[in-house]
């Protein structure tokens, strides 16, 4: 089978999830047939569609792959769709971006229509929500993420010469935090209750947040903020509590050296709530580094319920926006710093072992070789996609707004991400 895959020039990965990209390309690269990619264009002028119309023809290709794009490419894939044969089969790779792209999957449904297309999704949670505004005899395709290889391991040299340097002794446990440090990631809340434990109570534990803060807010809410307001939040806490030296931020290390912080830690603490992760890739980034994991009962981390080693907080349905129950994650951080001593090599090791089994390579290259053999024709969407745009329409800042409530979210919202909690 010979297979055209399109994504985003290497330049413009930093404005989605690398990691998704690379384990896609992975994925291809080991399916065994003919696989050659090629960049989202800049432009849709009829010169460069009609050259790559031309060679998808001349060169036979079976399949054509688009893995996600940003808005300005809606209008290439339209049009490059449009100008090819209707044996053409197609596959659509999404990401977390659907309901914010609702107007313009829309608008691309005429297009789409009657033609083969496939809709794969990363998780779970994110197949049941897309697959909410099709027909249930059309089915949204599932292809896991996949570790195809164990972490750089570091000698206990080197991990405790990074421990040392900040301060953590030896029986000392250490929590970790990692990626985008942002408001619908509640580390405001994380940090202060962490703050308030260490007063309260003899731990000895130590936070480290290691990535980048920003400033996205709810935006499905309309809540925004200001150019570096949730880190001015953030810093502003320790003249409320004090200056604590075993709550530490780390702007973003190399991927090599995250693995080394991952190493020196024993638990993974994500309590996202993000509207637009499909697959949280830090999670799997810290379960194959053998961490334990404490989560928010949110989307994808619903897909790590299977392990043994995953601990969920369950979120307040009740809270304007959905979030986790900050007095379970207390008991939580309680339970595990007092009872919890340093994770051993041997069972980090056996960690590793399962996060391979779990997210198996072969698992995955036998999906997409299903997706790849499947044949579906595209009935178009159904009313509740029309439901999403008449949102945006009506609100394009805050789609999803309960302005009686005065700005929680709807129940439109709670209807369409319900798959996620």
């Amino acid at each position: 089978m010979k297979i055209a895959v399109f994504s985003p020039k290497f330049s413009e990965l930093g404005t989605f999830n690398s990691q998704k990209f690379l384990i896609l390309k992975s994925q291809y690269d080991q399916l065994g047939h003919e696989v050659s990619y090629f960049d989202y264009p800049d432009f849709s002028c009829e010169e460069i569609l009609q050259e790559l119309v031309s060679k998808m023809t001349s060169s036979g290709f079976d399949k054509i792959a688009f893995m996600p794009f940003k808005d300005s490419s809606f209008v290439f894939v339209r049009e490059f769709i449009s100008r090819l044969k209707l044996s053409v089969s197609i596959v659509f790779h999404l990401d977390g971006n659907f309901i914010f792209h609702s107007l313009k999957w829309s608008k691309l449904e005429p297009t789409l229509k009657d033609r083969t297309i496939e809709l794969v999704c990363s998780s779970e949670s994110q197949r049941k929500l897309i697959q909410r505004f099709l027909p249930s005899n059309y089915t949204v395709e599932l292809l896991s993420p996949s570790l195809s290889a164990k972490p750089i391991l570091y000698d206990a040299k080197t991990i405790e010469e990074l421990r040392s340097k900040y301060c953590v002794s030896e029986d000392d446990v250490i929590f970790i935090c990692t990626g985008s440090m942002e408001r619908q990631k509640y580390i405001l809340e994380l940090s202060k209750v962490f703050f308030k434990l260490s007063e309260q109570l003899n731990i000895k534990a130590h936070l480290w947040l290691v990535g980048e803060f920003n400033d996205t807010g709810i935006p499905l809410a309309g809540r925004s903020q200001l150019p570096f307001e949730y880190y001015q939040q953030w810093t502003n806490l320790e003249s409320v509590f004090g200056e604590n030296l075993k709550l530490r931020f780390f702007d973003s290390p190399t991927d090599q050296n995250l693995d080394l912080y991952y190493q020196c830690s024993d638990f993974y603490l994500n309590l996202s709530t993000i509207d637009n992760d499909d697959f949280n890739y830090d999670v799997l980034e810290a379960y194959r580094n053998g961490l334990d994991l404490i989560l928010s009962s949110w989307g994808s981390h619903l897909d790590f319920n299977v392990v043994d080693s995953t601990k969920q907080v369950p979120l307040n349905l009740d809270a304007p926006f959905l979030h986790p129950n900050m007095n379970a994650f207390a008991k939580l951080f309680i339970t595990s710093s007092l009872h919890s001593k340093r994770l051993s090599k041997d069972r980090r090791l056996e960690r590793i072992g399962k996060s391979l089994e779990h997210f198996s390579i072969d698992k995955s290259l036998k999906q997409l070789a299903s997706i790849l053999a499947s044949r579906k024709v595209f009935p178009g969407f159904n009313d509740e996609l029309d439901k999403v745009c008449d949102s945006f329409e009506k609100n394009p800042y805050a789609p999803f707004v309960d302005i009686a409530s005065l700005g929680a979210y709807n129940q439109t919202y709670k209807n369409i991400y319900a798959s996620y909690f």
